[in-house]
């Protein structure tokens, strides 16, 4: 699958890794404490697009807020979150010079 190494967060009852240019992926903890992949995560069909590795989990609303970007094309940065049960709200595009 991918190589997530950079970011792990547990949100919405699942436990997610990281890696700058991927989807997250669901892993769990098996016996020996090693993880095991589960699944390339992408919100049930709601993420299209790679997110970064170092979402913000908001301690008083449940709300994951993430961003994506692009190099090569528009819009480079984008903005979205998901709420406590898993809903993502529409891209909010960051303008850049």
């Amino acid at each position: 699958m991918g190589i997530a190494n950079v970011g792990l967060i547990y949100f919405n009852g699942r436990l997610l890794v990281m890696f700058e240019d991927d989807f997250p992926y669901q892993v769990k903890i098996n016996g020996d404490g090693g993880l095991e992949t589960i699944e390339q995560f992408n919100f049930n069909d709601q993420l299209d697009c790679p997110m970064i590795a170092h979402p913000k989990l908001d301690p008083v609303t449940g709300d994951l807020n993430a961003l994506s970007y692009s190099v090569d094309k528009n819009p480079y940065l984008k903005y979205f979150k998901f709420d406590a049960y898993g809903k993502k709200t529409s891209d909010m595009d960051i303008t850049l010079d």
